[in-house]
């Protein structure tokens, strides 16, 4: 019987019962993915491991970014170009 309880979408472990969770973190590579993108995080995300979903953005052009971060994931943008990714090192985002 699974005992884990959703509160505010994270997991809390039954404290009458001493259950060790590992920690789940699910990487969805995507581009230009809005037509599916909120379904495949949803259902990732109704696991009993409750997941930490985030998606690696390859440049869409539609809203996938914006969809994933809707419905809860972790969105890391990826840039086109290397003087892109060096101003975005430089800055210090991941």
């Amino acid at each position: 019987m699974d005992r884990n309880i959703k509160v505010r979408n994270k997991c809390v472990r039954d404290m009458n019962k001493h259950i060790s969770i590992p920690k789940v973190v699910v990487i969805f590579p995507a581009k230009n993915e809005e037509g599916t993108i909120e379904h495949v995080i949803t259902t990732a995300k109704k696991s009993q491991y409750c997941p930490e979903v985030i998606v690696v953005d390859a440049y869409s052009s539609d809203k996938t970014a914006e969809l994933a971060l809707n419905v809860g994931a972790q969105v890391i943008q990826r840039c086109q170009t290397v003087s892109c990714e060096r101003d975005r090192l430089q800055k210090g985002s991941p």
